[in-house]
């Protein structure tokens, strides 16, 4: 649903198989290939170090405020996502490192400073395949919060964890957009073009996300979780703590898809809580976290 509104599709626009197959196979070729940095995003400098603290409960909040400080422009984007309508968490401003790690914690100002790097990769806009960077970053940052949020009843220990899995995620999506577009770059795809775009990304975007996390060099865990995700028919996952952040991730990816919808005037917040409610959440929580979320920005 996400996919088609974002490629300016509508929902019941056909798909014809042999456009599909052509272009999976073309997608799937390059992917097969070697990625250049205008497909594949590049791992921000200090990615490894914040990926690296969030399983460290002894990182000192000091020391990673000034490694964070050091950055002005990655400062910036800390304190304005802190202060964003779906993450802020307080109604006093945020305004210094030190407000950020008293508000979010030295876990959770890990978790939001590796948003902060990450977020300049999804700011390009695609003439012939419409917005769909800037809402899926929209998505990510609600479905951050909400499987968060999630991951305070399931498994409190690792909420951070289910944020940073969340981020991930939306990189493989984005990488698979970046190759369709390239490939119809100056010639705008008609309705049946766009409908099979949002289907092949739907279908590798996943894979595609395990992949994007191995290279960062991402936790041993955090990888076989997005390889579950990523696996055609649902990957098995043995460990129960592994099968707690994937049901995280799959309930904040849905909210955050049902917030975005009905900011964008898709959806409703009727229909948006019925299609949640399908997952089998208590409805009381749904509505909560739905309002926590926000429709507008």
């Amino acid at each position: 649903m996400l996919w088609r509104h974002a490629l300016g599709t509508s929902a019941d626009a056909a798909v014809r198989p042999d456009r599909l197959n052509a272009l999976r196979a073309s997608v799937l070729a390059t992917l097969n290939g070697a990625l250049g940095d205008r497909h594949f995003p590049r791992r921000p400098t200090l990615m490894p170090r914040l990926l690296a603290a969030v399983n460290d409960p002894n990182a000192a909040a000091a020391r990673l405020a000034g490694i964070i400080g050091q950055d002005p422009v990655l400062t910036g984007n800390v304190l304005r996502l802190a202060n964003s309508a779906a993450l802020r968490t307080s109604s006093t401003p945020i305004d210094t490192l030190q407000s950020a790690i008293l508000a979010c914690g030295t876990d959770g100002l890990q978790a939001l400073a590796a948003m902060a790097l990450a977020q300049p990769v999804f700011r390009a806009e695609s003439p012939s395949l419409g917005r769909l960077p800037t809402l899926l970053w929209a998505r990510t940052e609600r479905a951050a919060v909400a499987a968060e949020l999630y991951a305070q009843q399931a498994c409190p220990r690792e909420r951070h964890a289910a944020q940073l899995l969340v981020l991930l995620r939306a990189l493989g999506p984005l990488v698979v957009f970046r190759i369709v577009d390239e490939a119809w770059r100056g010639a705008p795809p008609d309705g049946c073009d766009s409908a099979c775009a949002a289907a092949v990304i739907g279908e590798l975007g996943s894979r595609v996300s395990a992949r994007v996390a191995r290279q960062w060099g991402s936790p041993p865990q955090t990888c076989k979780v997005l390889a579950a995700l990523g696996a055609p028919a649902g990957g098995r996952l043995a460990d129960r703590a592994s099968r707690s952040l994937m049901a995280c991730v799959e309930v904040g990816e849905l909210l955050g898809t049902v917030s975005v919808m009905a900011r964008e005037r898709v959806c409703d917040s009727d229909t948006g809580l019925a299609l949640a409610g399908e997952a089998g959440l208590p409805r009381d929580w749904l509505a909560a976290t739905l309002q926590r979320l926000g429709p507008s920005r």
